[in-house]
């Protein structure tokens, strides 16, 4: 799952705000097809909440919908996060599928699940992170996804944005960054495309992409 940016919905209130488009209308919410797809939504007719979550302000994807049960818990150990604090969604409820089709072994890890502190469960685990704030969840991103440098995570996303937007022709949501181990410790790559118009001078951007990812995320 993707995070939703508040200043993505911001940008299309605004261009859309002259032919009548109210942020009223927007409808964030989270699910997956494992759980027969809809788990949280916000209000309908009430502008999406927002939340500073790991220093980014998120748009909250609601509350959890007729009899599911959403835990925030730390992958690794099976304790149920905090509020405010970041882990994986862990799902249960009755649309939620038994397991995947012939694969025994997928469906006992993420179909089994269960608290560590109560044994409450089976949970799915869904492999997104997020996090409860005000009874309401906002998603990070997924775990699988996220770049591990010097014992700190960075999503994805956040370094893509950062790197699209050191430059004026660095093409918008074209990039990739991603990690690969290089003598034993994992180097951070950053893939972006160019606008076209741009025949030379590539050494400027890649040091304009090199110079915003150091100073915004420290890497």
């Amino acid at each position: 799952a993707e995070p939703v940016r508040a200043e993505t919905l911001a940008r299309f209130t605004a261009a859309f705000a002259p032919s009548g488009f109210r942020a009223e209308a927007f409808y964030p919410c989270y699910g997956l097809a494992e759980a027969t797809l809809l788990v949280s939504g916000g209000t309908v007719g009430r502008a999406p909440r927002t939340a500073e979550i790991e220093e980014r302000r998120l748009v909250s994807c609601g509350r959890a919908w007729g009899e599911q049960r959403i835990a925030i818990v730390d992958p690794e150990t099976g304790s149920e996060r905090a509020p405010g604090e970041t882990g994986e969604i862990w799902i249960a409820g009755p649309s939620v599928a038994r397991g995947y089709w012939r694969n025994p072994e997928a469906t006992r890890h993420d179909f089994a699940a269960r608290l560590a502190a109560t044994g409450e469960g089976p949970f799915l685990r869904t492999g997104d992170l997020g996090a409860f704030l005000d009874g309401e969840l906002y998603v990070t991103g997924r775990i699988k996804d996220l770049v591990i440098l010097r014992g700190r995570n960075h999503y994805p996303q956040d370094l893509e944005l950062t790197a699209e937007q050191s430059h004026a022709d660095l093409r918008p949501g074209c990039g990739a960054a991603f990690a690969v181990e290089i003598g034993g410790e994992e180097r951070l790559v950053v893939v972006q495309e160019v606008e076209r118009h741009r025949r030379s001078g590539f050494e400027e951007l890649a040091a304009a992409i090199r110079r915003a990812i150091a100073e915004e995320h420290e890497v």
